[in-house]
């Protein structure tokens, strides 16, 4: 990649949305192999070493990463990473494997390999649709089904790391 990230001990956070406290508490995701992809445009130019989702009420281990956008559908994993997910509903996620390159106004995916039962990421309904998602599972036909799109589903996520005009940044 042709960039590089300098002392930057704490990530900033560069873009989020939904990221009130607010959260739908009637609606659980997960089941067996079930693989959400989360559709979001960057809002900035940088690097994302970081990502946080608002779960919660199952314990054990998870999995999330972003994905670039082919055909508006998710393509290839970027970067990835694990955290051992609380019960309680909070923000949780974990620092990336390697730093992310995004680019202000392309399309990417976060994908969220949840533990069934998990606390679904979403904020309250809306009267306007919430983000395009695709999903990935056993019981469906082999690659991505969808775009989905609901008012019920507007999800709550965080990414962390640094702008071009963040002085811990350098390309």
């Amino acid at each position: 990649m042709d960039y590089k990230l300098l002392a930057l001990t704490t990530p900033t956070l560069v873009q989020s949305e939904n990221d009130g406290p607010n959260y739908n508490d009637r609606l659980s995701t997960g089941g067996p192999g079930l693989i959400l992809a989360i559709q979001i445009k960057a809002q900035f130019t940088g690097a994302v070493t970081r990502i946080k989702i608002f779960t919660g009420e199952k314990r054990g281990r998870t999995r999330i990463s972003l994905w670039e956008e082919d055909q508006g559908k998710p393509h290839r994993e970027l970067s990835a990473g694990e955290w051992d997910m609380e019960f309680a509903n909070c923000w949780q996620g974990p620092d990336l494997s390697k730093p992310v390159r995004m680019k202000k106004g392309e399309t990417y995916f976060i994908v969220w390999e949840p533990i069934a039962g998990a606390q679904q990421t979403t904020d309250l309904p809306q009267e306007n649709f919430g983000h395009n998602y695709f999903a990935k599972a056993p019981f469906l036909d082999p690659g991505w089904y969808g775009p989905l799109s609901s008012r019920e589903l507007h999800y709550k996520y965080r990414l962390f790391g640094a702008c071009e005009d963040n002085p811990n940044y350098q390309s």
